[in-house]
């Protein structure tokens, strides 16, 4: 009730994971309204319409939030899962495995650790190739997109090497 009224100016966006073991707001040990959440399986932006790319723009245009925050995380079972590739065949989970593979120079098997910060990469590619406002707030400096690692095992956040400077840049690097 405290909240109904009050402006809601959430600091940063963040795409997670669904998965059950990586409460956002508890891993930030935020208040209600500190962050804007939104989540799926495997944190990602597979395609340009719907709610998660709506809702970054809303956050960002609207209630001007300056930092988005792609957070993967350790033993993620939505891209183990997708990465198993007999059991995806035909399924939802096929963009997460093109993405990943795109992300990849695929001279080489990749590991989950890999296959994590890809994800993450890729996804931070997805929102600058699907929104043009969020694209242009990154361009003029207004917006800053990041990616992290949350390791299940020690509740620790590791924040990956640099800012996103745009599709494929920082892929290579990395």
């Amino acid at each position: 009730k405290a909240m109904a009224g009050a402006e809601t100016a959430p600091f940063c966006a963040v795409i997670g994971c669904a998965d059950l073991r990586t409460p956002v707001e508890q891993i930030f040990d935020s208040m209600p309204g500190e962050i804007f959440v939104l989540r799926n399986a495997g944190n990602t932006i597979t395609h340009a319409k719907g709610s998660m790319v709506t809702s970054l723009e809303f956050c960002t245009c609207k209630l001007m939030t300056k930092l988005i925050l792609v957070l993967g995380h350790t033993a993620c079972m939505a891209l183990s899962s997708a990465m198993c590739v007999e059991s995806c065949a035909g399924k939802a989970s096929d963009a997460l495995v093109q993405g990943i593979r795109s992300a990849s120079d695929g001279s080489k098997e990749i590991s989950m650790e890999e296959a994590v910060e890809l994800n993450i990469y890729h996804t931070m590619d997805c929102l600058l190739q699907y929104s043009s406002c969020i694209r242009e707030k990154v361009q003029t400096g207004e917006l800053e997109i990041r990616g992290a690692v949350y390791k299940c095992a020690t509740g620790h956040v590791q924040f990956l090497q640099e800012a996103h400077a745009g599709p494929k840049e920082t892929l290579k690097g990395a």
